[in-house]
């Protein structure tokens, strides 16, 4: 699971960060005021449904 970050409405895109080297699904996206970026996603092993997983990436991973 990769994200990207676009701080021009779209037009253009920063290289993607890697966020999970596995087999994952659902996912959901906050920022925090510090500008963190909070991340939860299904993942596992063997399947993308073992568990759900919880991060919180500095800002400046995204820069």
């Amino acid at each position: 699971m990769t994200v990207q970050i676009s701080r021009d409405g779209g037009v253009s895109w920063q290289p993607n960060v890697l966020v999970y080297d596995g087999p994952s699904a659902y996912s959901d996206m906050t920022v925090f005021r510090n500008g963190d970026v909070g991340i939860v996603y299904e993942n596992g092993l063997e399947n993308p449904y073992e568990k759900i997983t919880f991060l919180r990436m500095k800002r400046k991973r995204f820069k």
